[in-house]
């Protein structure tokens, strides 16, 4: 059975993993990415008057999770009472639950998708929103989005829509201590890799130089990618066989690490012909 590392954060790696088994993968959960709070974004927050913002955006349900602890529980209830903008509908329960309005996310979970979608309109008729947005639309818009320190929205592809966004990073990529020695000890024979952020690239070859050498060449594992940002860092270090996923998902990881074994799930690599299928 062909080994597969998951380096998703140890809080997002279950269904990743099990996705795996059940398509006949072994998998590895080595998490390259341990999140972390970013203290001096959280205290920028604190100071932020929310009635100078018209809604929250989220590319990550771990901004609103940090907001959530990072926060006192009558700070975050003033961010709560915006409408709730979402690059993908996962964050949708995480908001919901937290008693927040989930006012758009488009049908495909990209930044690109939703840039294409969002419109005033459509975020005041989506079903997304289920009667939780007001009937009054505003026309230009002013968002917060909590984010990595490693990631921006750039502002000029949002001033489009006449939105007007400001980043503020509320947490960090931090990476495992034994992550290293267990990518030595227990991922040195891996099939594939699969990456889920530029971040999880950067610390897979920090922690494991000699076997990051090795990904995407003939004798080593192959690199899969859940999209174009992580595909460019990828590319970076020089990694020449990836599969990057359609979608940002884990049905699409899935279907890339199935297309990098040839569409089969037990097919095994040349580079390895006496491991058993």
């Amino acid at each position: 059975m062909a080994l597969v590392i998951n380096t998703r954060p140890a809080d997002q790696n279950a269904e990743l993993s099990d996705l795996l088994r059940k398509a006949g993968f072994e998998p590895l959960e080595i998490p390259m990415v341990d999140i972390v709070p970013d203290e001096e974004g959280l205290a920028r927050m604190r100071k932020l008057p929310p009635g100078n913002f018209t809604g929250v955006f989220l590319s990550s349900p771990n901004g609103l999770r940090h907001l959530e602890s990072g926060l006192l529980a009558t700070e975050l209830e003033a961010w709560l009472e915006k409408p709730f903008y979402l690059v993908g509908g996962k964050s949708a329960s995480l908001v919901k639950d937290l008693g927040g309005k989930v006012a758009f996310f488009p049908k495909e979970a990209s930044l690109d998708a939703f840039l294409k979608e969002y419109t005033p309109a459509a975020a005041a008729n989506s079903k997304a929103s289920e009667g939780l947005l007001g009937t009054g639309l505003i026309i230009a818009q002013r968002w917060l989005h909590p984010c990595s320190v490693s990631t921006r929205l750039d502002p000029a592809a949002f001033k489009q829509k006449n939105i007007g966004v400001e980043n503020v990073p509320v947490y960090r990529p931090g990476l495992a201590l034994d992550a290293g020695k267990r990518l030595m000890e227990e991922g040195r024979d891996a099939d594939a890799v699969v990456f889920c952020s530029g971040s999880a690239v950067e610390h897979f070859f920090q922690a494991a130089p000699e076997l990051a050498a090795r990904v995407g060449k003939p004798s080593g594992p192959f690199a899969v990618s859940i999209g174009p940002s992580t595909s460019k860092v990828l590319a970076e270090k020089g990694v020449e066989r990836c599969r990057e996923a359609v979608h940002a998902d884990n049905p699409s990881l899935i279907d890339a690490v199935k297309a990098a074994f040839g569409g089969t799930a037990t097919k095994v690599l040349k580079k390895n012909p006496e491991k058993k299928a």
